[in-house]
């Protein structure tokens, strides 16, 4: 079964079932409220312990940690060392390259900049996530390049994975069947 843990909030049910394969558990953590992304990095620490408890409490073993985001990377790099697992970090966007193409259209100053987005902590939190998870993925050939230059990652520790399916390949059960008659 693939468990996805997000954060908990808004009278949100803890308990998602998708499917039979597929569940999402949402963790308390940082109150009920909306949290801006941006700042979501504060509260990480009470979501990583709060979802240890979690996994403790019903008897869940994991072989490694996948994460997305920053936010998730720091939350998956708290567990990597508490549960002495693997922790394999998806960054989807790169903070470096984000701000270089934010700032260009932001017309307000730096600093009202930086209060919106928080790139600093963003970024600085980023590099210790890319250099001590187990590896990355990157979702395009431009993004592993970055994190390979930019964050002077061996190569051997970014991987590439396109994100998307090729319907080609996959395709719902029902039309296999179809076109072998």
């Amino acid at each position: 079964m693939l468990i996805i843990f997000t954060r908990r909030f808004e009278d949100q049910p803890e308990i998602d079932e998708v499917d039979e394969r597929v569940r999402v558990v949402r963790i308390p953590c940082g109150g009920n409220d909306f949290i801006p992304k941006e700042y979501l990095y504060e509260h990480i620490p009470e979501f990583a312990d709060n979802l240890q408890n979690w996994i403790i409490t019903n008897k869940h073993q994991y072989k490694f940690i996948n994460s997305h985001y920053w936010d998730a990377g720091l939350a998956g790099e708290i567990l990597r060392k508490e549960l002495s697992i693997p922790h394999i970090h998806t960054p989807h966007s790169v903070g470096i390259w984000k701000k270089n193409n934010m700032e260009k259209d932001f017309d307000k100053s730096e600093a009202e900049f930086e209060k919106i987005y928080n790139f600093e902590d963003r970024t600085k939190y980023e590099e210790t996530i890319f250099n001590d998870c187990s590896g990355l993925v990157a979702t395009t050939p431009i993004q592993q390049e970055m994190l390979i230059n930019e964050y002077e990652l061996p190569e051997q520790k970014v991987t590439m994975i396109p994100p998307g399916y090729d319907d080609n390949k996959f395709f719902p059960y029902g039309r296999c069947i179809e076109s072998n008659n």
